[in-house]
């Protein structure tokens, strides 16, 4: 992680202009809490994922699927970390406003922002829309200009998109304060094995560009989840 946050510091003066840096000090300090958090998995790709459920570790709730749950927290304390390293934010803990807020089946806080502006007292309030898929299978391609991703993927590869909706509210107005979104799309087909998961199941943090599992693009996301929150400031 101590990689990650460096990394992170190191490219936010490449990837924040003065000027957005000069807009970033609405949120130093300021007390900020979680008001919607999901990590949608394509089907298709959970039921490949599933072959690889007991790296993963059990849930106590029945309810939760323990590769999403695991998905859902370390994603989670991933950007929580980065967001505080890059805007200042005072993030709250998850469970903070207690049975003042309504949660999901994993814990997190289900509210929107008219019922979290009645509920809570942050300075702000974050919701984050994120979605791993496989990248779209082109219709046709053609000898003379072959499409880029018309790969011939075998049974145990995948060619995943990852998406991170992010959403911050004020604490007055259910107008957004930043609202933008961050791609990152698979450069080259992952084998569907025991490493794709590393990083979330182990301490494996294997520096790879461009990133060759679901941490590593996880990784290339959060490095722009600054300067994209910055930009999309209105």
């Amino acid at each position: 992680m101590k990689r990650l946050t460096l990394l992170i510091v190191l490219s936010l003066s490449i990837l924040i202009p003065e000027t957005v840096q000069a807009q970033s000090k609405k949120f130093y300090k300021r007390e900020t809490a979680l008001i919607y958090y999901d990590f949608a998995i394509d089907g298709a790709l959970m039921q490949r994922f599933e072959a690889y459920a007991n790296l993963f570790r059990p849930c106590k709730e029945a309810k939760r699927n323990p590769i999403k749950n695991q998905l859902l927290y370390t994603s989670w304390d991933m950007i929580r970390e980065a967001m505080e390293e890059q805007t200042g934010m005072l993030i709250v803990p998850i469970d903070a406003y207690g049975n003042r807020f309504t949660y999901d089946d994993y814990g997190f806080p289900n509210m929107g922002i008219n019922k979290a502006l009645k509920k809570g007292s942050s300075k702000y309030y974050l919701r984050f829309d994120i979605s791993l898929k496989p990248t779209p299978t082109p219709v046709y391609t053609t000898s003379t200009k072959p499409d880029s991703l018309a790969m011939a993927l075998t049974a145990e590869q995948i060619l995943p998109i990852l998406t991170i909706d992010v959403t911050i509210y004020p604490d007055k107005g259910v107008l957004p304060t930043s609202k933008s979104t961050i791609t990152v799309k698979a450069q080259q087909p992952f084998e569907v094995n025991e490493a794709l998961f590393d990083g979330f199941v182990n301490d494996k943090d294997t520096v790879s560009a461009p990133p060759a599992n679901i941490y590593g693009m996880f990784k290339e996301a959060i490095v722009q989840l600054g300067g994209s929150i910055f930009a999309g400031i209105r």
